[in-house]
């Protein structure tokens, strides 16, 4: 009986030894899985990264160009094609250059010809608007002449007004618009101070409403 426990007992620990031996395959078979696993996922990524890199290069070599809309005060308006990379001013070069009407001060404060272009980018060069300057001075003076014009046809004319039309002028009489008439042709206003014999005070009253 004795030898038969310790054969059992032989055999359980041997048993023992058998199932960690599989036990501890086991682990390390399931390490070699997980390293296998993570080198093949940080692999793989690698691969994606590399490749998106060339895709984005070798779109970039195969495209090697922009299209830029250059229109306003250049010589010829219209949409070109540019190197990858161009500048604002190889753009305006491109439309042959600007034109003498360009507004050049404009163009310094608000365009900076060294930036890159980008792919749709539209260049607009103003134009100097010196018409416009001119347009409003004209009118200015039209204004003026008008004003001066309708000012010189409310005066009253010393060698053409009849006695009634001098009449209406402050302190003048009758009899001061007939000495008035008397006394022309007159070559300047102030002969009339004297015609109508009028103070100061008076001709300085109706000086301004007279022409000759």
């Amino acid at each position: 009986m004795f030898t038969h426990l310790s054969h059992f007992l032989h055999q359980l620990r041997q048993l023992d030894r058998l199932s960690l031996t599989y036990l501890t395959l086991l682990i390390i078979g399931l390490g070699w899985v997980f390293f296998g696993l993570v080198l093949l996922t940080f692999s793989s990524r690698n691969q994606v990264e590399l490749s998106n890199s060339q895709e984005q290069s070798g779109s970039e070599s195969e495209l090697g160009q922009v299209m830029i809309d250059v229109s306003g005060a250049v010589q010829k308006p219209g949409v070109y094609k540019l190197s990858y990379g161009s500048r604002v001013a190889e753009a305006i070069s491109a439309a042959g250059g600007l034109k003498p009407e360009a507004d050049n001060q404009t163009l310094i404060q608000n365009l900076n010809l060294a930036e890159k272009v980008s792919d749709g980018q539209k260049i607009f060069i103003p134009f100097f608007r010196a018409e416009l300057k001119t347009e409003a001075v004209m009118r200015t003076a039209s204004e003026s002449e008008v004003i001066t014009t309708n000012s010189n046809s409310a005066l009253i004319s010393l060698n053409q007004a009849s006695a009634k039309e001098l009449e209406t002028l402050p302190g003048i009489g009758a009899k001061k618009a007939n000495d008035l008439i008397a006394g022309r042709p007159y070559t300047n206003l102030e002969s009339a101070q004297t015609v109508a014999k009028l103070s100061d005070a008076q001709w300085l009253e109706i000086k301004s409403q007279l022409k000759l």
